[in-house]
């Protein structure tokens, strides 16, 4: 531990997540109970009111604005800065956490001294397995197929799809060189070692350089915990991607130039610039046609619900609280999750306050797509429903 005597501090960079963010810092906050813990959201300067809502609402959060949208890396820095914790997490603000997941955490940094960074599986808003929770070092044999998709012909082989580590079950522990920014621990001391984020990265791939530094860095290198799992609900609108798509390949490009183009002769990387950007033009050509089957569908709330969770009293609360859109609320226990079928719902609400949400998440895999998930915060009633890869609300504020 060090001097400051406190365990973890927890690092949540923000923009226009208000709403995810009340129910990520609420699991922060549950799973917090035993551990000395500090927690910074910093805000991007969001349009939405995130940073007045934190300011009202967390008052145990240290807040840090920033006068602009200064991207993930240099956020991530200004918090990282002040950091007194002997474990740091970074976490999204569109994640829900366990119940132990940060004791597990910064349990697993203690047993393994000298060790690297430390990643968990991730459950997207859907059931579905983030491939990019454990990853391999993306050189250019590994990444040309990754963007030509050939690593989908045969998911499981090392070779084919070292990229996501394919030969490794996505609950095993394991080495896994590149792990995620959306929930990634360390130690201090290593945070010490290799510094912060490259401010050159505004946002994509800066995950990629410092989880590549930390695993050099460190004796053990870098540990992929798939049997610690979170939600991480990922979901943006494809409108909302083209920039962001943008982001995403030059990144790459800008991290093949730093940790590979000196490796390699100007004829190998000048193929790789172009297959960058192929891979780039065939992502927008796909994204304004999603967009376009997107515009044509709508949200429909939900008019029936089975609620999941451990307090009976919630479920008279919710249905009267979200009425009228949704007209019957069935009551089910984390106990009898597992005999309840997901094709009988429009959508599966899951109380998030509870010890038991990590049983959600399981239930969620076991039956991907059968339904809408949905999860309620018993602090702020904010029910979020994941639908059509994007996060739709039912709030009342």
């Amino acid at each position: 531990m060090t001097e400051s005597g406190i365990d973890i501090s927890v690092v949540i960079v923000s923009y226009n997540s208000r709403l995810h963010l009340k129910l990520s810092l609420w699991a922060v906050r549950r799973a917090s109970a035993g551990l000395n813990a500090e927690v910074f959201v910093v805000d991007n300067a969001s349009p939405d009111g995130t940073a007045e809502w934190v300011r009202q609402n967390a008052e145990w959060v240290e807040l840090i604005e920033m006068p602009e949208n200064v991207g993930f890396s240099q956020a991530n820095n200004a918090a990282l800065s002040r950091c007194r914790g002997e474990v740091v997490l970074l976490l999204n603000p569109d994640t829900i956490i366990a119940q132990d997941t940060l004791s597990a955490l910064v349990a697993h940094i203690r047993e393994n001294p000298g060790t690297g960074a430390a990643g968990v599986h991730m459950t997207n808003g859907m059931g579905e397995f983030l491939k990019e929770s454990k990853r391999g070092y993306p050189d250019m044999k590994t990444s040309f197929f990754k963007l030509t998709q050939l690593w989908r012909l045969y998911p499981k082989s090392a070779f084919l799809n070292a990229y996501y580590i394919g030969d490794k079950s996505e609950f095993c522990v394991c080495h896994a060189p590149i792990l995620s920014g959306a929930c990634m621990a360390f130690s201090h001391e290593l945070l010490e070692k290799v510094g912060g984020f490259d401010p050159e990265f505004f946002m994509y791939s800066e995950d990629i350089d410092i989880s590549w530094r930390m695993d050099k860095a460190s004796g053990g290198g870098n540990t992929y915990r798939g049997d610690i799992s979170i939600l991480h609900f990922k979901g943006q609108s494809t409108l909302r991607q083209k920039r962001y798509i943008w982001h995403f390949y030059s990144s790459a490009l800008l991290f093949a130039q730093k940790n590979e183009f000196p490796h390699h002769n100007w004829l190998v990387n000048q193929i790789t610039k172009v297959g960058i950007w192929v891979a780039f033009s065939f992502s927008m050509a796909r994204c304004v046609i999603m967009g376009a089957i997107e515009r044509n569908r709508s949200f429909v709330v939900p008019r029936r619900i089975a609620l999941v969770t451990d307090d009976p009293e919630r479920v008279e609360h919710l249905a009267a609280r979200f009425r009228p859109e949704i007209e019957e609320v069935e009551f089910h226990d984390y106990s009898s999750l597992a005999e309840l079928s997901a094709k009988s719902f429009p959508a599966i609400v899951f109380d998030t306050e509870t010890a038991s949400f990590a049983s959600a998440l399981r239930y969620m895999e076991n039956n991907v797509r059968k339904t809408a998930y949905g999860f309620l915060d018993t602090a702020s009633d904010a029910c979020l429903v994941f639908y059509n890869n994007n996060c739709h609300s039912l709030v009342r504020e």
